[in-house]
């Protein structure tokens, strides 16, 4: 009776036990079900979607000038060159001069694209400010109106105070701040010509365009230079680590 009993006694307390250790496993092991699950799910949904919009914003593309190489952005201008000349074919006097001019300013950017040799140069940069020249011209063939002239002296001082940072810049850069200078000071000697004309509106656009074409070519080169400057001292660290052994690095080294 006494076996009996004792049987039964240890079979409650292993019963309790089993009973005791399952549900102390069950709130340890349903965290780490649930943990795994939601992640990998936020994961797959927010990684997928941004790469899916940059996907498609891309495959609609942009066309024109900005996607031509060199040699096509210059066939281009050429092209639309002969037919703007063509509209000039019946002017005469000064509005025949002014177009001239404008036209000249516009080849001169040709023949400058034409001689580009670094790799990192833009063209079509160069390009946008052709058509403006170019577009000027057309515009001479087409329209007369009146303009306050006192406004083009505001921008000619504007013009001056940029002309010293120029000489400053270099490579291909510089042969585009060049030929800008000399397309500015170009539209306001027409300026001049055309300032008893119909035709002097056209000269403030076109004046102020050119400056600010030059700012931007002189800002682009701020940040050429600046970037250059932060290549060379991030590479510079990496250039004169040695093996050092267990040897810890410098403080300033680490900040």
């Amino acid at each position: 009776m006494k076996k009996v009993l004792f049987s039964a006694v240890l079979l409650l307390a292993s019963s309790a036990a089993t009973v005791m250790a399952a549900s102390s496993m069950a709130p340890a092991e349903a965290p780490k079900t649930d943990a795994a699950a939601v992640p990998v799910k936020a994961d797959v949904t927010v990684s997928a979607a941004p790469v899916m919009a940059s996907e498609d914003h891309h495959k609609g593309g942009h066309h024109g000038m900005a996607h031509m190489s060199k040699d096509e952005i210059i066939a281009k201008l050429k092209s639309k060159g002969q037919e703007v000349e063509k509209l000039g074919a019946s002017l005469s006097g000064a509005e025949k001069d002014l177009f001239s001019s404008a036209l000249a300013r516009f080849n001169k950017w040709v023949d400058v694209i034409s001689k580009f040799s670094e790799s990192d140069t833009n063209p079509h940069l160069s390009a946008k400010r052709a058509k403006h020249e170019l577009r000027l011209a057309k515009s001479i063939a087409h329209h007369k109106d009146g303009f306050p002239a006192e406004k083009i002296a505001k921008w000619k001082t504007d013009f001056e105070a940029l002309k010293a940072d120029v000489s400053k810049l270099t490579g291909d850069t510089k042969s585009v701040a060049d030929a800008q200078v000399a397309n500015v000071e170009g539209l306001f000697s027409d300026a001049e010509k055309a300032k008893d004309t119909t035709l002097a509106p056209l000269y403030i656009n076109a004046i102020k365009y050119g400056i600010d074409s030059l700012k931007g070519i002189l800002h682009h080169a701020e940040h050429k230079a600046a970037d250059a400057s932060k290549m060379a001292m991030t590479a510079a660290p990496a250039a004169t680590i040695a093996p050092a052994g267990d040897a810890k690095p410098a403080e300033p080294a680490k900040a």
